[in-house]
């Protein structure tokens, strides 16, 4: 092999940790090629990154976010490595809101606000009741993903004589499968922007005429940043969020009273449970296999201050209660807004204390869950969950209401 040949290559210990980081199951063998890695090249950053993703998949959080940080002091300018850490921001129990905050814009100000003083005016058709051109931009969307199959409901709901629907994505055009053809077709347009960048990528949202430009992705490998800081649309809108952007260019946020609410709950701190007591998993064979495991879950603890979102709605599917514990920053209230949409806010807590309270109740009435693993799965398909054409209407409705405003300020060109 090339390391029998070069033991002493930095590049091929890293080409060997990408390899190895696909499965799971081979993380103390990825942490290990990647430190090899590092050790004899310290500067490339790939390897930084490699590690922090395998000290993150195990839960070591601290450790990951030291490892993502060290990167910087090999590319303190690198735009896109700022940007991607970013999400480590959410996994730091120690990190209030506003510092978060600080740190997002802090990290705007330097790459993103030179992109934004350069863009150009928008010459979109000021119609207000026209037809709009939707644009939805995610680095994972278009394949057979979690977050494809969450957002497809939504998607197909809305109404074409409405909107039109553009898709930009980091999906290689090679991985294309069955959830991209249906994705393709319900588009007008479509571009795999893998290899583009965040120029091309906002030159092609402006020559397609895009009204609202539809974040769906967030900070993550592969973050479109850099594209949504040139707002090449005229209105922007972040979806599906885990809390603010700090991006100026950013017009809206799809939120609701439960996540954006007028009261902040105080702090919380974690305790431990004995290793004796926990159950380990691997990755299950197959989705059906996954959802199987809630078979043998009685109550569902959401962790924090990063709740779960489609896990959550997975144990609500399979009959299984969640107990949550709301926060201060929008991350920490998803739980919240979940169950409290599914009609369940009694298990939603606001200090560990009621968390704790609320879980035993749940964990010492047999009868109770019995009752809920029966009715769990009504109630969800019956809440706003199970309605995404309802939803798709009241989002059309608010996307309507955000262009109107847009043309009421800056009325000019009418077709």
């Amino acid at each position: 092999s090339a390391l029998v040949l070069e033991p002493r290559s930095a590049d091929n210990w890293q080409t060997l940790a990408g390899t190895l980081f696909k499965d799971p199951a081979a993380d103390e063998a990825t942490f290990r090629a990647a430190q090899r890695a590092v050790w004899l090249a310290p500067a490339m950053t790939g390897s930084h990154v490699i590690r922090s993703l395998v000290l993150l998949r195990q839960g070591r959080v601290r450790e990951a976010i030291a490892a993502r940080r060290a990167v910087f002091a090999y590319a303190p300018d690198d735009a896109q490595a700022h940007y991607e850490f970013l999400p480590f921001l959410h996994l730091d129990p120690d990190l209030d809101p506003a510092s978060q905050l600080a740190i997002r814009r802090d990290v705007h100000r330097r790459f993103s606000d030179p992109l934004t003083r350069a863009a150009v005016p928008h010459m979109n058709d000021r119609d207000p009741e026209r037809r709009l051109k939707l644009g939805y931009v995610d680095n994972r969307l278009l394949c057979r993903s979690t977050h494809s199959t969450n957002l497809l409901p939504m998607i197909e709901a809305h109404d074409p004589q409405q909107v039109s629907l553009c898709f930009y994505t980091n999906l290689p055009e090679a991985m294309a499968d069955d959830m991209t053809r249906r994705y393709r077709a319900m588009a007008t347009g479509l571009h795999h922007t893998a290899g583009l960048s965040d120029e091309e990528v906002a030159l092609l949202v402006q020559a397609d005429e895009i009204d609202i430009l539809v974040d769906v992705s967030g900070h993550l490998t592969g973050v479109r940043a850099g594209v949504f800081a040139r707002k090449p649309a005229p209105i922007q809108v972040t979806m599906l969020q885990v809390g603010s952007s700090g991006l100026g260019t950013m017009d809206y946020a799809v939120a609701d009273p439960v996540l954006l609410p007028a009261d902040r709950p105080s702090f919380f701190t974690a305790r431990g449970i004995a290793v004796t007591r926990l159950d380990f998993r691997a990755w299950t064979d197959g989705y059906a296999a996954h959802l199987a495991t809630f078979d043998e879950i009685d109550v569902a603890l959401d962790c924090f201050p990063y709740p779960g979102m489609t896990t959550s709605i997975e144990a609500l599917l399979m009959g299984v209660p969640v107990v949550t514990l709301t926060g201060d920053r929008f991350v920490a209230r998803i739980g919240e807004t979940i169950l409290r949409t599914v009609g369940h806010p009694e298990w939603v807590a606001r200090n560990t204390d009621d968390y704790i309270a609320i879980a035993s109740a749940l964990a010492g009435d047999p009868g109770r869950r019995a009752t809920l693993r029966n009715q769990l799965r009504g109630e969800l398909l019956s809440s706003p969950f199970g309605d995404p054409r309802s939803f798709t209407r009241g989002l059309e409705a608010a996307f309507r209401d955000a262009w109107r405003r847009w043309c009421r300020e800056r009325p000019g060109k009418m077709a």
